[in-house]
């Protein structure tokens, strides 16, 4: 094969005011990296030993442990609540990405979803009820302003850890990716764009716009969230209720850009709280 780059793609971590930043890990392609909710472990993909497989590492980047072993691609891992298991998504189904759970002792994996959509980007609820994910099992794919380009539509939909109680709760017709859950667990936060936007900013991202949006749950209600303009990705929510994301290079917060991070995947301790200046110049 012939592979044009990125030859090396490292885990850094960074105080959340941007400074104090190091490497957790070098020398290979490591990304999207994942907290668990315990703040103790972070599991990650990497491609150190061929194709895509998961691992975890403790939050010093010591400990580093394999936890999947698969010729398909495993990626995009997120923890349940109690840390016990790993949702990902995995091409382990013919080579479609469908998600999987893996129980994190055994390193037995088993599929969650099936069906010829993609399914991506899933996150657990705080009371391990239900899983978020985004996926285009409902899109025709169709083609970009009549050219013979396609258009990735993406919903937000919610599922059991069992498998049952599969639903929708974007509006369809749009792109919106990447859902995390508020604290209470009543609703997810997604970043989300018109179709044609995807096709538009796909080869200049950092001048499109994106909106978060929060969407409710039991109803469907999205809201916008303000956070200012430019494209805003990767949604989490902070310890303080602010919520974090990334744009093309800074990252930010919807109060403040954290300096000096060019970062891509961020994952947010979540047990860390941003730094407040008082009105004395003190902080907290």
């Amino acid at each position: 094969m012939t592979r044009l780059g990125p030859s090396k793609a490292s885990l850094m971590i960074a105080d959340l005011d941007g400074t104090g930043e190091r490497a957790l890990t070098e020398g290979t392609l490591d990304y999207n990296p994942a907290w668990s909710a315990d703040g103790k472990w972070i599991a990650f993909t990497s491609e150190r030993n061929g194709s895509a497989d998961l691992y975890r590492m403790h939050a010093d980047g010591s400990g580093v442990e394999r936890l999947t072993d698969d010729p398909s691609y495993d990626d995009q891992a997120a923890f349940s609540p109690d840390g016990d298991q790993i949702v990902f998504v995995s091409t382990r189904a013919a080579g479609t990405a469908n998600l999987w759970i893996l129980n994190v002792k055994t390193k037995v994996a088993h599929p969650l979803t099936s069906g010829q959509g993609g399914d991506f980007r899933p996150a657990w609820s705080p009371d391990g009820k239900w899983i978020a994910f985004s996926s285009d099992r409902e899109s025709s794919l169709p083609y970009a302003k009549g050219r013979w380009e396609h258009l990735h539509i993406v919903d937000i939909y919610l599922i059991r850890p069992d498998g049952g109680g599969l639903k929708r709760i974007s509006k369809h017709g749009d792109f919106c990716g990447s859902p995390k859950w508020s604290r209470d667990g009543n609703s997810v936060v997604a970043y989300c764009m018109s179709a044609e936007d995807t096709w538009t900013f796909r080869t200049a991202p950092e001048d499109g716009e994106t909106t978060l949006m929060r969407i409710e749950v039991a109803t469907g209600d999205a809201k916008p969230v303000k956070a200012g303009p430019g494209v805003k990705l990767f949604a989490a929510m902070l310890p303080s209720g602010e919520l974090g994301f990334v744009r093309p290079c800074p990252s930010y917060s919807t109060e403040q850009r954290v300096p000096g991070v060019a970062s891509r995947f961020a994952g947010w301790n979540p047990g860390t709280e941003l730094e407040r200046p008082h009105r004395d110049g003190r902080s907290s």
